[in-house]
């Protein structure tokens, strides 16, 4: 499956929670200098380095193995997004997806 470098970071966001302090910040600053590349290959490729890494705190992708849970969550959190974008105008202050846009 194909993401974009944009719906990546979105996916991201969703993970910080379950990361130690440490790996939070390694995502944040990964996600931070992929900002600066102009290559969106390069951007994912960035991503995706700190996600091996970090997805050691996620006991589902230890289990899973990383790619095969990388493929499902990314196919689970992509259709989550898109959506949540085609009902957008039905959200409220609450809504979960909003407050990550805030981050992301």
């Amino acid at each position: 499956m194909t993401v974009s470098y944009s719906d990546l970071k979105r996916i991201c966001v969703t993970y910080l929670d379950s990361l130690s302090p440490i790996n939070r910040t390694r995502l944040l600053n990964a996600i931070y200098l992929a900002d600066g590349e102009e290559s969106e290959h390069r951007q994912k490729y960035l991503i995706r380095q700190c996600l091996n890494r970090v997805y050691w705190d996620i006991e589902e992708a230890v289990n899973m193995g990383f790619h095969r849970f990388a493929d499902l969550d990314f196919k689970r959190k992509q259709e989550a997004f898109e959506y949540h974008d085609a009902n957008h105008e039905q959200c409220d202050s609450s809504c979960p997806i909003c407050k990550l846009e805030m981050i992301a």
